[in-house]
Order: structure tokens, then sequence, then C-alpha cells
């Protein structure tokens, strides 16, 4: 790749990367945050002998559930969207066959590359079982990323074998922005929930406005 389109790809991955580890830090956190919020409320609400139905699940607290109701949106023509942080839809539609076959075409590359180094058949003798094992899982990683078309799994693989992308065009980095935007979409999600929101209170008046809040929107009814 010219030198240009070398520094918007690592600048697009470096996007990528951090939206999808955020995105398991907030997810390990909302592990903990869901029953601890369910917890509170159940407390707030027997503290004040109120009974609401239906109850929330502790297992689930409230994980489909965000202040702000964000949910996809359609244009009529088969396109879907999201709401970001700023307030603007975005297109998470799927590419069109013809798009999706190209963007394809780029990664099945980046696969056979790295099938040269994960492959059994390519593994080296002297290899413990150890590593041959490591190899091994490596590459049906790289395989269903392939078939399944996750091919974030595909580049993080490549930088681990220090493999060159090969040239892109217009549709692939057009692909790695959809991406971009819609782990960011995910992320902001799981960021509103209310579980996440309680994780992030400091102090107890935050947490009971917050459980007020809840209770307005999941049942209408204000306290």
């Amino acid at each position: 790749m010219s030198k240009g389109k070398r520094l918007r790809y690592r600048r697009q991955i470096n996007n990528l990367k951090y939206l999808h580890e955020e995105k398991e830090i907030v997810e390990e956190i909302l592990e903990d945050a869901h029953p601890e919020f369910s917890e509170y409320y159940n407390k707030f609400l027997s503290d004040r002998d109120l009974v609401l139905e239906p109850p929330i699940e502790e297992s689930e607290g409230d994980a489909t559930t965000s202040v702000a109701l964000k949910k996809p949106a359609s244009d009529g023509e088969g396109r879907e969207f999201v709401n970001d942080e700023m307030g603007n839809w975005i297109d998470t539609s799927p590419l069109e066959p013809e798009e999706a076959d190209e963007v394809h075409e780029v990664f099945r590359k980046i696969y056979r590359a790295l099938a040269l180094h994960l492959h059994p058949d390519r593994l080296s003798p002297s290899m413990s079982e150890k590593q041959k094992e490591l190899h091994l899982k490596k590459f049906k990683t790289a395989k269903s990323a392939l078939e399944d078309r996750h091919y974030y799994n595909l580049i993080i693989l490549a930088e681990q074998y220090d493999i060159e992308i090969p040239e892109m065009s217009g549709k692939q980095f057009e692909w790695i922005e959809r991406e971009i935007k819609a782990m960011s979409a995910q992320l902001q999600n799981l960021q509103g929930s209310y579980s996440f929101l309680f994780f992030n209170c400091k102090t107890e008046e935050q947490r009971e406005n917050l459980i007020k809040q809840f209770i307005l929107q999941k049942y209408d009814i204000k306290l």
C-alpha cells in the first residue's frame, strides 16, 4: 500500500482495536454490575413497600434498557440505522453482494498468507505439542473468521505474524469505517445501560436518582 493508505489503515485499525478492547472491559464490568443494580433496585422497592410488575431479572439486570432509548431504525428500503453518541443515525445495514465479495477477496488473501504459518501441514516437526496446539487453535480462528466474515480476527492475526495487508480499495476502507461505527454504537448502548451508569455512581443520592429514573422509564411512575 502507499504511505497514505497505510497510515489511513493503521489509524482505522487502531480505532477498531480500541473499541473492541473497551467493549470487552465494559462487558466484564456489567457481569458484576447487573446483579448489583438488581440487588439495589429490589432493596429500594422493599424499603418503600413498592411492588412493580414485571420484576427485573437479576441475571440480566437492565441489559436491554438504556437511559436514552436507542432502537434500530429503517429508511423503508431495508437499510438499518443506529443512533450514535452525537445523535446521528449510522447506517449499519449489510454491504451489497458485489461490495461484500470485493471486501471478502482481500481478507481471503490474508487468510491464505496466515495458512502458510498456521495450517497443520505447514508446521515444523520440531515444534512442541504445545506450540502445535496453539497454531492449530489460531488456524481454526482464522478459518472461522473468513467463513463467518469476522474480518477483525484476521486483521489481528495478520499483525501477530507480521503479514502485509494487500492493497486496499475504497470498499475495504469503507468496510472498516462501518465496523468502527457499528462497534461504537454497540459500546454506546452498553455504556448507556442503567447497570453501567449504576457502576459509575459515586454517591447514594446518585444511585437513588438513577433508580427513580429507571422506574419512570420502565413503569412510567414518577417517585
